[in-house]
């Protein structure tokens, strides 16, 4: 309803939920409308007969009104290929990065003769099923002294399961939960930790394909990645180069010995600092990423 009391040439939803209401919404206005696909909706789901109803449904909305979209983008180019593939679509990724007047003055830290290193993770939800269980096992084998910082609001229950698991490890003193904070401040508040955290699981298939908006606010902020080796993730390592280090999330012990190796060699982590700015400010960054953007926007409203 919100959608359609709205006049306008073009009408963009964000959301699944919000698909629908923008193709009635043009509808009633002679319109065009397009979608954004942030995540792969019906891959978000587990498959199993509890899901199937809900899956069908999600299915059904996309099936019919995808092919009448006037473009359509994707939050990932794995996220697109799946689309492409279920649908039989045309597809455009556009990544989920941030404007350079989000990123922080660059500060030189340094790295010689640290005794202890922070690991930074941040999300709407600190809950389970993230990773964060891994990185805590990890940190009990680990040689090096690190702490874990994680940022959001945490599922019931959540953090008091986690320091309970990380007491019987010993490094419960290590874990620090900070507040939420605003979107547009993620950047500048992510600068101030040595490694960010972008440990996705496989499961549901969503998160396989996906690329989290971690991953370009670490970049943006000249924070060297840890990436869990999802196929998506591992696809954009390769652009990245020494910005990142990819691991098997659910091998903590492998997963320690490479951060300890990481964090022994203060020079290759000052190389990996200075890669993921630079790809930051010269690749992953709205100023530039928007121009895919534009130019669907200019192609549609000319015609």
């Amino acid at each position: 309803q919100s959608a359609s009391e709205q006049p306008a040439d073009l009408y963009i939803a964000h959301c699944l939920a919000a698909l629908p209401a923008v193709a009635i919404a043009s509808q009633k206005h002679n319109a065009k409308f397009s979608f954004d696909a942030e995540d792969f909706h019906v891959g978000e789901l587990g498959e199993i007969p509890e899901n199937n109803l809900e899956i069908a449904i999600r299915d059904y909305i996309e099936r019919t009104l995808l092919p009448q979209c006037c473009y359509l983008t994707a939050a990932s180019p794995m996220i697109a290929e799946a689309y492409r593939n279920r649908y039989g679509v045309n597809i455009e990724p556009v990544l989920n990065v941030f404007p350079l007047a989000e990123a922080p003055v660059k500060s030189i830290k340094e790295v010689k003769n640290k005794e202890s290193f922070s690991l930074y993770w941040f999300s709407q939800t600190i809950g389970g099923d993230r990773g964060i269980e891994s990185i805590v096992a990890a940190m009990a084998q680990m040689e090096t002294s690190v702490d874990l910082y994680l940022r959001g609001r945490s599922a019931v229950g959540y953090t008091d399961v986690l320091r309970q698991f990380a007491h019987k490890l010993g490094v419960s003193d290590r874990i620090h939960i900070l507040s939420s904070a605003a979107p547009n401040d993620m950047a500048q508040l992510a600068s101030s930790y040595d490694i960010g955290l972008c440990i996705e699981l496989n499961q549901p298939f969503n998160r396989a394909i996906c690329l989290t908006n971690k991953i370009f606010t670490y970049l943006l902020a000249g924070l060297p990645i840890l990436m869990s080796d999802t196929p998506a993730q591992k696809e954009l390592s390769l652009q990245l180069g020494e910005a990142a280090l990819v691991v098997n999330i659910h091998d903590p012990k492998c997963l320690a010995i490479a951060l300890d190796r990481w964090l022994a060699d203060p020079l290759r982590l000052e190389k990996s600092r200075t890669k993921a700015w630079d790809l930051g400010r010269e690749v992953y960054n709205w100023d530039i990423e928007q121009q895919i953007f534009l130019k669907n926007i200019n192609r549609v409203l000319s015609m």
